[in-house]
């Protein structure tokens, strides 16, 4: 017969492996001084792992013309993605920068949080507008899902 019983507590810890696009571009918007409010420019990317984003940008009717960008992805099984747009000054050297996290639902474009004005710009032209061209850096990570359908590594461990 038993008289005591001892409790025990275990751990198990495992591991998989997901599948992340990194890739950055640079878009050049010709003729900014000329874009008018809710009049869109668009580009399409491709990054060196296939993943295609079509982004937009256009200027909202709202006072001094806030600017909007629009990213939206093809890849259907992304679920996270972040993203960092830098404005980049005649120099080339980065002056202005947002950064977002958007959990992507598949049929959901990314309204991108962007502050900046028309006006803003226009009003330093010499420093972010030259030749009337106004530079934006893109940096993007895109989690496209799990890349490995098994367990990568398993770990158990009874605690006595």
């Amino acid at each position: 017969m038993c008289k005591k019983i001892a409790s025990t507590s275990s751990a198990c810890f495992a591991r998989t492996l997901f599948g992340v696009d990194y890739g950055t571009f640079v878009w050049d918007i010709k003729h900014f001084s000329a874009l008018r409010p809710n009049e869109q420019k668009s580009t399409q990317i491709t990054s060196p792992a296939g993943s295609v984003l079509s982004t937009s940008i256009f200027l909202t009717n709202a006072s001094s013309y806030r600017m909007k960008i629009l990213i939206i992805p093809a890849h259907r099984n992304i679920t996270m993605s972040e993203c960092r747009i830098f404005v980049l000054d005649a120099a080339g050297i980065t002056s202005e920068l947002v950064e977002d996290t958007m959990f992507l639902d598949t049929n959901k474009m990314w309204d991108f949080p962007f502050s900046l004005t028309k006006e803003k710009l226009t009003e330093k032209k010499n420093l972010y507008l030259s030749k009337d061209v106004l530079t934006l850096k893109f940096e993007w990570a895109m989690n496209l899902g799990i890349a490995y359908e098994n367990t990568e590594l398993c770990n158990y461990r009874i605690n006595s």
